[in-house]
């Protein structure tokens, strides 16, 4: 999700768990009269008056439609977003312009990495993070993993990326911990 989103995401559930909120604490003092006396107060007439109109199913068809939109919206753009698949070279120019794959750059230094280093399930695409693009590669370190292996296998990949885009488009890394195996049990039990 991108920073907006997310921020947009804090807001709206705030104000939607203030709202939800107030009218729980609205509900249970009508109910009580602690604070408003609204029983006495409050006249359902128009309300019901509105109801029964015959414009009424209309609003209503036009609201769920708007809200089924907006809730599509919301999904959207909550999906992940697969960063630029290519970029321009420095090379280009008048004459041409070089453009690279980077996914499938991104791919093949996921491949690398899972060769040179003690690292499984490494995958790579790419991604934009503050204007710039980034070939992301993720991937799990094995269990009985050498750290200087690793170490010597990310930098490997890191200074190929980096000679082959000249510092244009730089690689980060993400390695999660060794999945725990689960000790056997190998009981037998009889009954």
């Amino acid at each position: 999700m991108s920073r907006r989103t997310v921020v947009l995401d804090r807001v709206v559930v705030a104000l939607v768990g203030l709202l939800l909120l107030a009218a729980g604490l609205l509900a249970v003092d009508w109910r009580t009269g602690t604070v408003l006396d609204l029983r006495d107060r409050l006249d359902a007439g128009p309300v019901l008056d509105v109801v029964d109109a015959g414009w009424w199913p209309w609003v209503c068809a036009v609201v769920g439609v708007v809200l089924a939109l907006l809730a599509l919206a919301w999904l959207l753009a909550h999906l992940p977003h697969r960063g630029p698949g290519r970029t321009r070279l420095a090379g280009s120019d008048q004459g041409g312009t070089l453009e690279v794959e980077l996914r499938s750059v991104a791919s093949a230094v996921a491949d690398r990495l899972a060769d040179l280093g003690p690292v499984t399930g490494a995958r790579g695409t790419t991604d934009r993070v503050r204007g710039t693009t980034v070939l992301e590669v993720r991937g799990r370190v094995e269990p009985d993993a050498d750290t200087d292996a690793l170490d010597r296998a990310v930098r490997t990949c890191a200074a190929e990326v980096e000679q082959a885009f000249a510092g244009a488009v730089p690689l980060r890394v993400l390695l999660d911990a060794p999945r725990r195996t689960r000790p056997r049990d190998d009981r037998v039990r009889v009954q």
